[in-house]
C-alpha cells in the first residue's frame, strides 16, 4: 500500500521547532505545546520486513509480521462510513484486527478493507493469534548529552505529532501506525537517541481459576460441604454447613495473595512438612523460649502444626490445602504466658509485617485478667500494625463450655474479649453450636470445626518419627503419618478465621482491621435458632453467625459497603489512647457529633504575568485547640478523645483543660492520622463560645496557610450542656483557585519543596483562571503550592481542604 507523501514545509517546522525549544530551555516554565501537529519534511520509510529486532523494555525482542491478521482503525471505513467488517476478531484500544484468511470467503467489500489495513505483528517464539498492533505512539527519550541542535533534527525527520513532551528530553509522539515500528527501527541507531520504543496493543488476558489438586481436598469439608466427605457418615454433615471459602476463591479468581503474611503464635511448627516449608512460604519465624530462628516441635509440640495448615496450608498438589493456600506463614513458638513474652510476641508481629496473627490459645484460668502491658500490647499491633493499618488479630474463645464473659461481665479479662480481637467459638458440620465452645457477648463470629455428632477436621500433622522407652518406634503427631483427620476445637475455628481474613485483605489491601472485623461480622450466615440472636443480630453462642468467606471477599472489593458498615465498636479504656481509625461511641445516649472540615483559604492579586505565588500548608503535626466564651461568668471546659467520644464522668479522654473560666487551651503532638473527638460542656453557666482548632506553619520563604476547623454554639448548663465535634486528618488534599479575572492562572502542590513546572505531585494547568488538585492518600507533612499567573493580570483565592474522602 502506498502512502501519499506529506507537504513538505521545512523552513516553517524548523522556524516554529526552534522557537519553542528557545523558548522551553530559556524559560522552562513554558510548556511545550502538546495539541499542534507541526509540519513534517520527510516521510517515514516503507513498511517493515518479515522479521524486525528491537530494543524494548530492558532487553531485546524480535517481532514477526502476521501473515494472518492485519489492522485498521475500527470507527471508519475506506468511504468515511462506519465499519462493519465481519472478519474483524477484536476491537482493542480503537483498532478492528482483522483476519486476511477469513476475508477469502467473503465479499468483496470486506476483502479490500482487509487490503488496506496496516500491519501487525507478534513476539517470534510467540503464535500469530497473540497478535501486537502498533498504536503509532512511540516513545523517545534522548541521550543526556544531545543538543538542543541534534534533537530538532530527530524531531523533524519524520512525519508525527508530539502528543507531550515530559521535559527536554523525553516525549510522547504520534506517528502513522502502519509507520511506527520503521520509525523505531530507525530512531534505535541513532546516536542521540536513548530509547525508542512502540506503543504495542495486544489482547488481555483474563486470569481464571483453577481449582487446587490437593489430594485430601476431597476430605476439607470446612471449605465446602457437599454433604458426604471422606470416611464420615453422612449423617455427620448438613450441606452448606462450611465456611464458603471455595466459593471465594472462585470469586476472586486466586487463593490469596503472596504479600499477605499471616502469623500463627502457637506451640512448635514443623517446618518439613510438604504443606508448610519452604522459603517461598515461611517469612520470619522464631523461637522465643530459645531465642532463635527455628521453631520446629519439641517433644509434644503438634498444635501450631495442625493450625498453620488449616490457615495457609499450601496447594501445591500434596495433602491438605489451607483457607488462603497463596499466603504467607510466619510461625511463631511460644511458651509460658507472661507481660514480657506476650509483648514480645505482638511486638514482632508488627515489626515483621504481618497483616494477621492467629492465636488459638488462652489461659487456663477462668478468671485469668489481662494485665495492662498485655492489654496495651495486643491493641498496639491490632491498630498500629501494618503502617496505621492495624494486623487483624483472631482469638480462639477455648473449649470449656463457658462463658467468658462471666467473670467480670463489664470488664476485659480473657484474651479473648479483648475489644480489639475477633473471638470465635466454634460450630460443628451440621451448623450446630459445638458442644464444647465457649460463648458470651464478646463472641465475634463461629466457624466451622469438629464437634458432637459432626466431622473433624483434617489438616498438616507433624512428621516423622520418634523412638520409644521399649525399643518401638513411635510416630510425632496426633496421627500417624503427615495428616490428622480429627482436629478440632475452636483451636481450628481460630486459625479458620484468620485464613478467611487473609482472603478479605487479598481482596483489599487498603482495609484497617477494624473494618475487616466488621466486614467478617456483617457477611455471616444466621444459624442455630432465631431467639439465639438479639435485636442487633447477635447471639452468645455464635456472635454474628458462621462466617461466609464469599460475602466477606465481596463486600471487601465494594468500598460504599464497607463505608456503610458498622460492626462492633473499638473499645475505649481510661488509662489508654486509642489508636484506631475507627470511631466508637462511649456515650449510650448517642449525641449529636458534628463533622467540622480543616481548610483555609488566601485571597491575593497577580499585578502582571509571570508572577508567581508560593504557600506552604502543614498537615499534621501538632494540633492546638482552643475554646473561649465572650460571656462572663460562664466555666466552660473542653475535652478531646482519639476515635472515641469522650465522657469525663467516666474519666474517659486523652486530653482536658478544665480551667475555671472559660478560655480552654489544648496542644497535642504528632497528630498524623485519624479522627479526634471535641466535647464542649458547660461546667456552670451560659451563653455563646467560640472553638477553633489549627495545625501550625511554619516555613521560610513562603506564604503560611494553617489548616484550621471553626465551630460557634450556645451552651448552658441546664439546657444544652455539651456540644460534640469531630476533626478527621483526612487523606485527600484538595486546592482550588478561583478568579473572575480574564487571566490563566496555573497552580502545582509538592510534598517538601516548592513544586515547579515539571516537579510536582499535582498540578492544574487547563488555561482557564479556575482550577483545581485533588492528591489522594496524603501523609503527614509540610505541602507547597505555587500559584502561577501565564497570561492576563487580577484577583484570585486559593481554597485548601483536607478531607477523608
Amino acid at each position: 500500500m502506498s502512502q501519499e507523501k506529506p507537504t513538505n514545509k521545512l523552513t516553517g517546522f524548523v522556524r516554529w521547532l526552534t522557537s519553542i525549544f528557545k523558548s522551553n530551555e530559556e524559560n522552562p516554565n513554558t510548556d511545550l505545546p502538546t495539541h499542534t501537529a507541526p509540519p513534517s519534511p520527510q516521510q517515514a520509510p516503507a513498511r517493515n520486513a518479515d522479521t524486525t529486532v528491537l530494543r524494548y523494555g530492558n532487553t531485546t525482542v524480535t517481532l514477526n509480521k502476521s501473515q494472518r491478521f492485519v489492522a485498521q482503525h475500527a470507527t471508519k471505513s475506506r468511504g468515511g462510513m462506519e465499519s462493519n467488517n465481519e472478519s474483524a476478531q477484536d476491537t482493542l484500544n480503537g483498532f478492528a484486527l482483522i483476519d486476511i484468511q477469513a476475508t477469502k470467503s467473503r465479499s468483496a467489500t470486506n476483502a479490500n478493507e482487509a487490503q488496506d489495513g496496516f500491519a501487525v505483528y507478534h513476539f517470534s517464539d510467540k503464535n500469530e493469534a497473540e497478535a501486537l498492533i502498533p498504536s503509532g505512539e512511540i516513545y523517545l527519550v534522548f541521550n543526556n548529552n544531545t543538543s538542543m541542535t541534534q534533537r530538532q533534527q530527530v524531531l523533524q525527520s519524520y512525519a508525527w505529532q508530539i502528543k507531550e513532551q515530559r521535559g527536554i528530553m523525553e516525549y510522547i509522539l504520534q506517528a502513522d501506525p502502519a509507520m511506527a515500528i520503521g520509525i523505531v527501527v530507525q530512531l534505535q541507531q541513532n546516536p542521540a537517541v536513548s530509547i525508542a520504543e512502540p506503543d504495542l496493543i495486544s489482547r488481555p488476558s483474563y486470569a481464571t481459576f483453577t481449582m487446587p489438586s490437593d489430594e485430601l481436598l476431597s476430605d476439607l469439608w470446612h471449605l465446602r460441604n457437599t454433604g458426604q466427605h471422606g470416611e464420615w457418615s453422612p449423617t455427620s454433615f448438613k450441606k452448606g454447613a462450611d465456611a464458603k471459602v471455595i466459593d471465594a476463591w472462585e470469586h476472586l479468581g486466586n487463593m490469596g495473595d503472596p504479600q499477605i503474611v499471616v502469623a500463627v503464635i502457637d506451640s512448635g511448627f514443623d517446618l518439613q512438612h510438604p504443606d508448610l516449608g519452604g522459603s517461598n512460604k515461611v517469612v520470619a519465624p522464631y523461637d522465643f523460649e530459645t531465642e532463635t530462628t527455628d521453631p520446629n516441635p519439641r517433644l509434644g509440640d503438634w498444635h501450631g502444626t495442625c493450625c498453620a495448615g488449616v490457615a495457609v496450608g499450601s496447594a501445591n498438589g500434596i495433602g491438605i490445602v489451607g483457607v488462603a493456600p497463596m499466603s504467607k506463614l510466619m510461625p511463631l513458638r511460644f511458651s509460658g504466658i507472661s507481660d514480657s513474652q506476650v509483648e514480645k510476641w505482638f511486638n514482632y508481629c508488627m515489626e515483621k509485617k504481618a497483616d494477621v496473627v492467629s492465636n488459638s490459645w488462652g489461659s487456663a484460668d477462668s478468671e485469668f485478667v489481662m494485665s495492662t502491658r498485655m492489654f496495651n500490647a495486643i491493641k498496639r499491633c491490632a491498630t498500629e500494625g501494618r503502617n496505621g493499618k492495624g494486623c487483624v488479630i483472631v482469638f480462639a474463645a477455648g473449649n470449656t463450655n463457658r462463658n467468658i464473659n462471666a467473670y467480670k461481665p463489664d470488664q476485659y479479662t480473657g484474651f479473648a474479649t479483648h475489644p480489639n480481637v475477633i473471638a470465635v467459638a466454634a460450630s460443628n458440620s451440621k451448623d450446630e453450636k459445638a458442644t464444647y465452645s465457649n460463648y458470651g457477648k464478646s463472641i465475634s463470629i463461629c466457624a466451622p470445626s469438629n464437634g458432637a455428632g459432626g466431622a473433624g477436621i483434617t489438616t498438616a500433622d507433624v512428621t516423622g518419627t520418634i523412638d520409644l522407652p521399649d525399643g518401638q518406634i513411635g510416630f510425632k503427631g496426633y496421627d500417624e503419618g503427615d495428616y490428622t483427620y480429627s482436629f478440632g476445637g475452636t483451636s481450628s475455628a481460630c486459625p479458620l478465621v484468620a485464613g478467611v481474613a487473609a482472603l478479605v485483605l487479598s481482596a483489599n489491601k487498603q482495609l484497617t482491621a477494624q473494618q475487616v472485623k466488621n466486614i467478617l461480622e456483617n457477611t455471616t450466615d444466621k444459624i442455630g435458632s432465631a431467639s439465639d440472636y438479639s435485636a442487633n443480630g447477635h447471639s452468645v453462642y455464635f456472635g454474628f453467625g458462621r462466617i461466609n468467606a464469599l460475602k466477606a471477599v465481596q463486600k471487601a472489593q465494594n468500598p460504599a459497603a464497607i463505608n456503610n458498615s458498622s460492626g462492633s465498636p473499638i473499645a475505649s479504656t481510661s488509662n489508654t489512647t486509642n489508636t484506631s481509625n475507627t470511631p466508637q461511641t462511649n456515650n449510650t445516649t448517642n449525641p449529636t457529633v458534628m463533622v467540622l472540615p480543616l481548610s483555609a483559604q488566601r485571597s491575593a492579586t497577580f499585578s502582571a504575568a509571570g508572577q508567581e505565588h508560593v504557600y506552604a500548608l502543614q498537615i499534621g503535626g501538632t494540633l492546638n485547640v482552643q475554646l473561649d466564651s465572650s460571656t462572663s461568668g460562664n466555666d466552660f471546659d473542653l475535652y478531646i478523645k482519639r476515635n472515641a467520644l469522650p465522657d469525663p464522668s467516666k474519666r474517659i479522654y486523652d486530653f482536658s483543660s478544665a480551667d475555671e473560666g472559660s478560655s480552654e487551651r489544648i496542644s497535642i503532638a504528632q497528630v498524623n492520622s485519624g479522627s479526634y473527638y471535641l466535647l464542649l460542656r458547660a461546667y456552670q453557666g451560659a451563653g455563646m463560645c467560640e472553638m477553633v482548632a489549627n495545625f501550625n506553619t511554619i516555613a521560610t520563604n513562603a506564604r503560611p496557610l494553617s489548616l484550621t476547623a471553626k465551630a460557634t454554639t450556645q451552651l448552658s448548663k441546664v439546657g444544652q450542656p455539651s456540644a460534640y465535634y469531630k476533626l478527621s486528618i483526612g487523606k485527600r488534599l484538595q486546592v482550588k483557585v478561583n478568579s473572575s479575572a480574564k487571566a490563566n492562572i496555573d497552580v502545582y502542590v509538592k510534598k517538601a519543596k516548592a513544586p515547579r513546572w515539571n516537579d510536582y505531585d499535582g498540578r492544574g494547568i487547563s488555561k482557564a483562571a479556575n482550577e483545581t488538585i485533588a492528591l489522594d492518600d496524603v501523609s503527614a507533612g509540610l505541602y507547597y503550592i505555587l500559584v502561577r499567573c501565564q497570561t492576563g493580570a487580577g484577583d484570585y483565592q486559593l481554597q485548601v481542604q483536607l478531607s477523608v474522602e
